[in-house]
């Protein structure tokens, strides 16, 4: 496996990690932060708490699962295509 499969791979364990914090309950009193007293900016601030885990970490989790996902199939591809030139198995003479 290449350095930058390892790299996405890892930041997409941190990415979910952190989204996992972030919704449970002690994540969710980190992100609101100190309640306000007016209740519209109280709304805003549990509101903003309960979208920012998706928003920053589950959807970029995503995308970084994906890329290396992709990645990864490649490196496995090109470690079968050596194994195959190291054994003589390529079909070309």
């Amino acid at each position: 496996m290449r350095l930058r499969t390892k790299i996405y791979i890892t930041i997409t364990v941190l990415l979910l990690g952190l989204f996992f914090a972030g919704i449970s309950a002690a994540g969710q009193r980190f992100l609101i932060g100190t309640p306000s007293q007016d209740h519209w900016i109280l709304d805003d601030q549990v509101m903003g708490a309960g979208l920012a885990p998706f928003a920053y970490c589950l959807l970029s989790g995503i995308v970084f699962f994906i890329i290396s996902g992709i990645l990864l199939l490649l490196d496995l591809r090109s470690l079968l295509k050596a194994q195959r030139v190291g054994r003589g198995l390529t079909g070309s003479r």
